[in-house]
């Protein structure tokens, strides 16, 4: 088991394979795994935990025994299964991350040279606290997924299912959408027929010029085309707009593949940025939105993907005449449970200097866990007539912030505030745990 109790099953030859050996070979294949998921190898924890393996490994034992001569004497052997329990943990090595400093991209751009290329925002339900919704919504999508080869092919698919092809190609108004489906071999029914062939979907060609960009080198070359695709089409196309507003419609189960490999981009590229190192704020403008009622929100969480830029400006122009600026606190950025990342090297609106924050993730994290330091918290710092300015924290910040200050203030400031707040966290969760098991 791994990380977030994840199970993997892997068969060793326990008349060969010492305790030693075999404990070593996961090592490798977990590394192997997580370079390939995420980008992270470079080992932080590994430890098993003999007394809970199934049968438990007496403490004392040899790792250079056999693992023949720790279980022979067990019942049904060899005809068993075991359960090692590992923890174990990787992360990108520093070398492979970047710097989130934005000095090279460009600012200040007039409200009218924004705006000619918009992209609406439909965001009227922006949190949702019922995690249980949350969590319908990604079992459907989990239904949908189809196996594939190719995961540009069912995302391609899905796009040209959407009505969106012309995203796709250059527009050839000489040649109708009826031919050049028939050209790539389009079914609707089944995704795996469709031909990949990038001098008809000229995205393809755009995919690999962006694979190749020099920061996606610097990172290691982590993401996948069909995960560059995503970000792009989510970014610089014109489906955005209909993925947007069927999201907030909690109808998902339109655009699963868009939806899902969206969310494995942005968190993969969000544990290749050096987020600890800047206290970036970010907007987001939605228009003709408001709170009413009501003045703070607590454990909200986001339903859909949501565009943000370091530039208030470009939120404002969202915005429009009237609605709301969503302000973002730094420790939206630098929490590691709200995945967040700078896509303005895939956007081809380089000015609007984006930063995209994923959809809330439920997975197999028990409410109250998830509710703790996955979500944010808001409340309306300012608002006139026009326009409402709504402040989002994590919730770990609001709920830390002001002991960590007081006990530097204790301490004469003379500790650093993160090391304060990791005491915090490790004593309080030590306490949790001893509360709900012992």
């Amino acid at each position: 088991k791994k990380g977030n109790m994840q199970i993997y099953n892997e068969p060793l030859n326990p008349y060969s394979m010492t305790l030693k050996k075999g404990l070593q070979h996961l090592k490798h294949q977990f590394q192997a795994r997580q370079y390939y998921m995420s980008g992270e190898d470079e080992l932080v924890n590994f430890k098993c935990e003999f007394d809970k393996c199934e049968p438990p490994i007496p403490s004392n034992t040899n790792e250079d025994v056999l693992l023949d001569d720790i279980y022979t004497l067990f019942p049904h052997y060899p005809n068993m299964q075991v359960h090692w329990k590992i923890e174990v943990s990787f992360i990108v090595p520093y070398k492979r991350t970047i710097d989130i400093g934005r000095n090279n991209l460009p600012k200040n751009v007039p409200f009218q040279d924004i705006s000619l290329n918009q992209k609406t925002k439909f965001n009227p339900l922006l949190y949702e606290c019922d995690l249980h919704r949350l969590k319908l919504i990604e079992d459907t999508v989990f239904l949908i997924n189809q196996k594939s080869n190719s995961g540009l092919q069912l995302l391609l698919h899905e796009v040209i299912k959407n009505g969106f092809l012309h995203d796709l190609i250059i527009d050839r108004l000489s040649i109708s959408r009826k031919k050049i489906k028939k050209q790539i071999n389009y079914n609707e029914k089944n995704p795996n027929e469709l031909i990949l062939n990038d001098l008809i979907l000229t995205i393809l060609n755009e995919l690999k010029i962006l694979y190749h960009d020099d920061i996606h080198k610097q990172m290691g070359y982590p993401l996948q085309l069909h995960q560059i695709c995503a970000i792009l089409l989510y970014c610089g196309k014109s489906c955005n707009e209909n993925f947007s507003y069927e999201q907030i419609q909690f109808r998902h189960h339109n655009w699963p593949y868009l939806d899902g490999y969206m969310q494995e981009a942005i968190r993969i590229l969000h544990k290749h940025e050096r987020r600890e190192e800047n206290e970036m704020e970010v907007y987001c403008g939605l228009k003709n939105v408001r709170l009413e009622n009501i003045k703070e929100i607590k454990s909200g969480f986001f339903i859909s993907h949501v565009s943000t830029s370091d530039d208030i400006q470009v939120a404002q122009m969202y915005r429009s005449h009237q609605g709301c600026i969503l302000h973002f606190h730094p420790s939206m950025r630098r929490s590691n449970w709200i995945d967040s990342c700078d896509v303005s090297w895939i956007s081809p609106f380089k000015h609007e200097r984006e930063i995209l924050f994923s959809r809330s993730f439920v997975g197999n994290f028990d409410e109250r866990k998830h509710t703790r330091i996955s979500a944010w918290n808001a409340k309306v710092e300012s608002e006139d007539e026009y326009t409402q300015m709504i402040l989002l924290t994590w919730t770990r910040y609001d709920q830390f912030i002001q002991q960590t200050m007081n006990i530097s203030k204790i301490l004469n400031h003379s500790m650093d505030l993160n090391l304060i707040y990791t005491i915090l966290v490790t004593v309080k969760e030590n306490m949790f745990k001893y509360f709900i098991f012992i």
